[in-house]
Protein backbone atom coordinates (compact mmCIF):
# COMPACT_ATOMS: atom_id res chain seq x y z
CA UNK A 1 0.00 0.00 0.00
CA UNK A 2 1.13 3.56 -0.54
CA UNK A 3 0.14 6.83 0.77
CA UNK A 4 -1.32 9.62 -1.59
CA UNK A 5 -2.93 12.88 -0.04
CA UNK A 6 -3.67 11.00 2.95
CA UNK A 7 -5.53 8.12 1.84
CA UNK A 8 -3.85 4.37 1.25
CA UNK A 9 -4.19 3.02 -2.55
CA UNK A 10 -2.74 -0.23 -3.90
CA UNK A 11 0.12 -0.11 -6.24
CA UNK A 12 -0.58 -1.73 -9.12
CA UNK A 13 2.34 -1.09 -11.33
CA UNK A 14 3.51 2.17 -13.30
CA UNK A 15 3.03 3.87 -16.42
CA UNK A 16 5.81 5.48 -18.98
CA UNK A 17 4.36 8.83 -20.88
CA UNK A 18 6.00 9.74 -24.06
CA UNK A 19 6.33 12.96 -25.15
CA UNK A 20 7.98 14.78 -28.20
CA UNK A 21 8.62 18.73 -28.34
CA UNK A 22 6.09 18.70 -25.55
CA UNK A 23 2.99 16.89 -27.11
CA UNK A 24 2.16 13.30 -25.37
CA UNK A 25 2.83 10.98 -28.15
CA UNK A 26 1.74 7.67 -25.98
CA UNK A 27 2.23 5.71 -22.74
CA UNK A 28 3.81 1.76 -21.63
CA UNK A 29 2.73 0.31 -18.96
CA UNK A 30 5.62 -1.59 -16.55
CA UNK A 31 5.65 -3.54 -13.82
CA UNK A 32 8.61 -1.87 -11.94
CA UNK A 33 9.77 1.39 -11.34
CA UNK A 34 12.88 2.23 -14.12
CA UNK A 35 14.14 5.65 -12.33
CA UNK A 36 13.42 6.84 -8.50
CA UNK A 37 12.39 9.76 -8.85
CA UNK A 38 8.42 9.51 -10.54
CA UNK A 39 6.57 12.64 -12.24
CA UNK A 40 7.84 15.56 -13.42
CA UNK A 41 11.10 15.63 -11.74
CA UNK A 42 11.81 12.21 -12.86
CA UNK A 43 12.00 13.46 -16.70
CA UNK A 44 14.68 11.39 -18.75
CA UNK A 45 15.82 12.18 -22.02
CA UNK A 46 16.51 9.54 -24.79
CA UNK A 47 17.27 9.90 -28.59
CA UNK A 48 15.34 6.46 -30.55
CA UNK A 49 17.05 3.96 -31.55
CA UNK A 50 14.27 2.04 -33.40
CA UNK A 51 10.42 3.28 -34.31
CA UNK A 52 8.35 3.42 -31.16
CA UNK A 53 4.70 2.88 -31.95
CA UNK A 54 1.91 3.21 -29.69
CA UNK A 55 -1.34 2.05 -30.08
CA UNK A 56 -2.61 5.23 -30.48
CA UNK A 57 -0.73 4.92 -34.23
CA UNK A 58 1.66 7.41 -33.08
CA UNK A 59 4.90 6.81 -33.59
CA UNK A 60 8.41 8.24 -32.78
CA UNK A 61 10.67 7.54 -35.78
CA UNK A 62 14.46 6.22 -35.42
CA UNK A 63 17.07 9.31 -34.33
CA UNK A 64 13.84 11.70 -32.60
CA UNK A 65 14.65 13.38 -29.60
CA UNK A 66 12.20 12.66 -26.95
CA UNK A 67 11.84 12.18 -23.20
CA UNK A 68 9.54 10.53 -20.76
CA UNK A 69 8.59 10.71 -17.31
CA UNK A 70 7.02 8.22 -14.88
CA UNK A 71 4.02 7.82 -12.97
CA UNK A 72 2.51 4.98 -10.47
CA UNK A 73 -1.10 3.19 -11.31
CA UNK A 74 -2.99 3.03 -8.49
CA UNK A 75 -5.76 0.69 -7.77
CA UNK A 76 -8.16 0.59 -5.14
CA UNK A 77 -8.38 2.92 -1.95
CA UNK A 78 -9.30 1.68 1.41
CA UNK A 79 -10.75 5.64 1.75
CA UNK A 80 -13.61 5.71 3.86
CA UNK A 81 -15.47 8.71 4.66
CA UNK A 82 -17.13 7.44 7.76
CA UNK A 83 -13.55 7.28 9.49
CA UNK A 84 -13.12 11.23 8.43
CA UNK A 85 -12.87 12.83 12.61
CA UNK A 86 -13.61 16.70 12.48
CA UNK A 87 -11.36 18.66 14.79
Amino acid sequence: MNLLHGIEYEKIGYYVEYMVNGKYYGSINIEEKDRETVGYCGRQYHIATEDIVFSNKKRIKKGMKYYTHLYPLCGRSNFNPKNIKTL
